[in-house]
Order: C-alpha cells, then sequence, then structure tokens
C-alpha cells in the first residue's frame, strides 16, 4: 500500500468520529502530503468557513495567497466553503482585492455568504469594486445572503435573488446608482424569503419585490433601518404581501421619514409583535420622541398585534420621562389601533450605561 493511501486512510478514519474539526485542522498541519485529504474532509463536513471581517483579516488571507509555499490557491475547491464573510474597507488595496476576489471567483459558496464592498454610507456614483456578481447567482444553494455595497441598479440584485431558489434571509444595505424599478419577467419564480432586511439604502428594492405575485409569501421577521433614503416602497410592498408578517422591526435614525414608514405599517395585514429602536442622540428631547411616536402609532392597524416594544436613547429626565412615554404611547394605542392596551404587552427601554431599563404595561403607576 502506498504511503499517501495510509495517510488518506489515517484522515478519512478521524472524519468519521463525531466533531471531528479540531483533529482535521490539526491533521492539516502534520506535513503537505496530509493536507489535501484533512481540507477535503473539512469541506464535506461543512467546516470550511472564511470570515474576513475587517480591513487586517483582508490584507493578511491576500498575503496567504500570494505566498509561494501556499496551498490554499492551489486547492481543489470542488467541494463548498459553508460559510464566507468579506468586508473591503477603502484602505484595501487594489491589488489585495482582486486575489481575494479571484478566490472567491474559484470558489463555492453553499449557506452563508455576507458582503461589504462600500461603507454604509459610502459615496454616491459608480461603484468602484469589480466584484464577480455573476459567480454569487451561480451559487443556487445558498440561504442566507447580505450585501453592503453600491450596485449599478436593482435589476443587478434582483438578477442574484431569482437565480437564489433556496433564499430564505436577505440583508440588503445597497446604494443603487440607478433607483428604477424594473420590470419582473412573467412566470419568474422568487425565493420564499422569510427574513427581510433593508436599509438605511435600498428601499427600491421593495418595490421591485412587491411586483411578484408570489409576495404573498409569509415572512417571519421585517426589519427596516431607515436613514438617508425615502422608505415609501415600503406601500406598494406591504399591499402585495397579503399574508402580512410575524414581526416588525424599525429603526429610526430621526424622524422626517416616520409618516411614510407608518402608511407601510398600517397596510401589513396581519402583524403579532412590532419594535420601534429611536437611533437618536442622547438627551434628544421627549417631546420630539412624542410627536413621532403618535405618527407611528397611527401604523398599528393590525387587528393581531400582541407585542409592541419602543427603545429610546438615554433621556434627560430619566425614569420620568420614560414614564411619559409610556404614558402617550398607551393613548396613541388606544386612539389609533383596534388592539386596546390592556390587550398588549407594551415595553418601553431606555439605553443605559451596561444594558436597558425596561418597563411594562400600564401596572407600573
Amino acid at each position: 500500500m502506498e504511503t499517501q493511501e495510509i495517510i488518506d486512510m489515517v484522515i478519512h478514519g478521524v472524519a468519521e468520529h463525531e466533531a471531528a474539526k479540531p483533529d482535521l485542522l490539526n491533521l492539516a498541519l502534520v506535513a503537505c502530503s496530509w493536507i489535501k485529504r484533512s481540507r477535503y474532509h473539512l469541506f464535506r463536513l461543512g467546516y470550511a468557513k472564511v470570515n474576513i471581517d475587517s480591513a487586517r483579516k483582508a490584507r493578511i488571507f491576500a498575503m496567504l495567497l500570494k505566498n509561494a509555499n501556499s496551498t490554499i490557491k492551489r486547492a481543489d475547491l470542488s467541494d463548498a466553503l459553508s460559510d464566507a464573510t468579506l468586508h473591503f474597507g477603502q484602505s484595501l488595496q487594489d491589488s489585495d482585492k482582486q486575489i481575494i476576489l479571484t478566490f472567491l471567483h474559484n470558489s463555492v459558496v453553499t449557506n452563508t455568504l455576507s458582503l461589504t464592498l462600500a461603507p454604509p454610507t459610502g459615496s454616491r456614483g459608480t461603484p468602484k469594486n469589480q466584484f464577480p456578481w455573476l459567480t454569487i447567482s451561480s451559487w443556487s444553494s445558498l440561504t442566507t445572503l447580505t450585501i453592503v455595497a453600491s450596485l449599478p441598479s436593482v435589476q443587478a440584485l434582483a438578477n442574484i435573488i431569482t437565480a437564489l431558489p433556496k433564499l430564505h434571509t436577505l440583508t440588503s444595505n445597497v446604494h443603487f446608482v440607478d433607483l428604477s424599478v424594473p420590470p419582473l419577467c412573467i412566470g419568474t419564480p422568487l425565493p420564499a424569503i422569510q427574513n427581510l432586511h433593508i436599509g438605511p439604502r435600498g428601499y427600491a428594492l421593495l418595490g421591485w419585490l412587491a411586483l411578484s405575485t408570489q409576495a404573498g409569501y409569509p415572512l417571519r421577521d421585517l426589519v427596516l433601518d431607515v436613514g438617508s433614503e425615502d422608505p415609501s416602497p415600503l406601500q406598494d410592498f406591504a399591499l402585495a404581501n397579503v399574508n402580512g408578517v410575524d414581526h416588525v422591526r424599525v429603526t429610526l435614525q430621526d424622524g422626517r421619514w416616520a409618516r411614510d414608514v407608518s402608511r407601510g405599517m398600517a397596510l401589513l395585514d396581519e402583524v403579532f409583535g412590532v419594535d420601534i429602536v429611536f437611533q437618536y442622540p442622547d438627551c434628544t428631547a421627549t417631546e420630539d420622541i412624542v410627536n413621532t411616536l403618535e405618527i407611528l402609532a397611527q401604523g398599528l392597524a393590525s387587528s393581531t398585534l400582541m407585542d409592541l416594544e419602543i427603545s429610546l436613547p438615554r433621556l434627560r429626565s430619566g425614569l420620568r420621562d420614560q414614564l411619559m412615554v409610556l404614558r402617550a404611547l398607551e393613548a396613541f394605542v388606544a386612539e389609533f389601533s383596534p388592539v386596546t392596551p390592556d390587550a398588549l404587552a407594551l415595553f418601553v427601554s431606555q439605553r443605559r450605561m451596561g444594558g436597558e431599563l425596561t418597563l411594562i404595561g400600564p401596572a407600573l403607576y
């Protein structure tokens, strides 16, 4: 029996054990002849992941790929990466980006992909990152996709979504150079997305999703981060999504789009839980928060609502202001919602140093 065959048999035996990852990683360090078979089983068992979530890690990974003795760039990647996280900051050199992108282009990601190709508050204009978007479209088994980037059009992201039939979780913070909503080809199936996170950029995507006759699939979570862009496409999406949403979470960076958010929420037929996070500066005037809350409360139109939670910045008068917000919230619910305050689990929490202080319902005063 050849030496390599004996090595492969040893590695195979280790791989059959439960929780084999640490042992396989150690075996891959024995010698070059142990790497390929160890890596094969790491990929086969779903242990192979790439996590580049900072510019420092990106530079180190690029150096590894450029090294003449690197085994990764010569690896047989016909087996797939389970998860991949890539974060390309502005400080990363273009040559390093290209090396990593080439590696990704020659790989297959099967489960979770997270891409940050531009800062969340990225500049306007033509996208600078030449990412191989068509490669993502070929990874048809992806279930979770996160994209923070600039794209030339809504169509570019739409093409990716329609190519991923198993996608159930989508997080999109995308600046579209062209905001026009493309038509949806007749008969084009969309994946049954159950968790959708949009913003603070890229609300035009909701306008495109609203075109699908399949938009009635049930959503578990709809998360809206509302900042600089107009979220009004939420209204079209809510009209198309006749099955409603189990849980809605809205983060407001200021109150200018509160009315658009409220109108969209009012069009959702069934909502069981709502979280509203005021991402305001500490010591914001309580009156400003109450005024915005009154607008948002008009969107609490679902008769199935059971839980309502409001998260506040630190307030000037602490507990006193918090109680003021809680009383105002109960009054707004009584005025605008078909559900009475007594039938709701109401929470008002305030950011504190080291945690949050939470008040529950009317029983506290």
